[in-house]
């Protein structure tokens, strides 16, 4: 992390497979983050609009992806929210080249999307992070989640949030599993639910303005990132 930047706690919304869809529950749970990183499989623009509204916007497009967002996102992006560097892409193994050489210098954050299953692992000083589905299109599928990576100084946190579908307006669905924190997780392991979670997550109203009617802003940023 930039260490001018390490002052301010400093909150990153991170979604991947929404499959066209986004549950209320999911807008309530980034509520209040610095940015948003979608990992892929983005399913519609109108995503990207409804995260716009609530910070700005990461995006690259996945396997599942309509042609039309293929050309307008990138397959991998790289970026930099509050002083946390971060490399996304869809596909574990579209970076699996990239990382073979190494974490690049000065990522603190790589996610990735696609298994449809929450993991998180410390592995070359960076922190690896799937946040699953936050849709959970198919049978058998865990239940959607998003996930919030947290910096305070120069640690870094991650919780996973469950995403319920919930009705516009109706009680509050999104609950907090348990967090992982600390470079010292060396294995990627899925993460199940803490049955002492029962209270909803309580997030602060974003302030980030939204992007103009039929606009979708989002950060590319791949100029930065090298060739695979």
């Amino acid at each position: 992390m930039h260490r001018e930047d390490r002052g301010d706690p400093v909150r990153i919304g991170v979604l991947s497979d929404t499959h066209g869809r986004i549950y209320p529950s999911v807008l309530r749970a980034l509520a209040g983050v610095t940015h948003v990183i979608h990992a892929g499989d983005v399913g519609k623009r109108s995503i990207l609009r409804r995260l716009q509204k609530v910070a700005p916007v990461t995006a690259v497009a996945g396997n599942a992806d309509s042609s039309r967002l293929v050309k307008e996102l990138p397959a991998q992006a790289m970026g930099e929210a509050g002083g946390i560097r971060f490399l996304v892409a869809h596909k574990p193994k579209q970076l699996k080249k990239l990382l073979r050489r190494g974490v690049p210098e000065g990522i603190d954050l790589i996610v990735t999307g696609h298994l449809h299953e929450p993991s998180v692992a410390w592995e070359d000083g960076a922190l690896h992070l799937n946040p699953g589905t936050a849709s959970a299109p198919e049978e058998g599928d865990p239940a959607p989640t998003v996930a919030v990576v947290s910096r305070f100084g120069d640690s870094l946190s991650v919780t996973f949030i469950p995403v319920l579908p919930g009705r516009e307006g109706g009680a509050p669905v999104a609950r907090p599993l348990r967090e992982e924190a600390g470079p010292d997780e060396k294995s990627t392991r899925p993460v199940s639910p803490d049955p002492a979670a029962t209270e909803p997550a309580a997030y602060g109203a974003a302030d980030t303005p939204a992007a103009a009617d039929g606009q979708v802003a989002v950060d590319r940023a791949v100029a930065d990132v090298p060739e695979l």
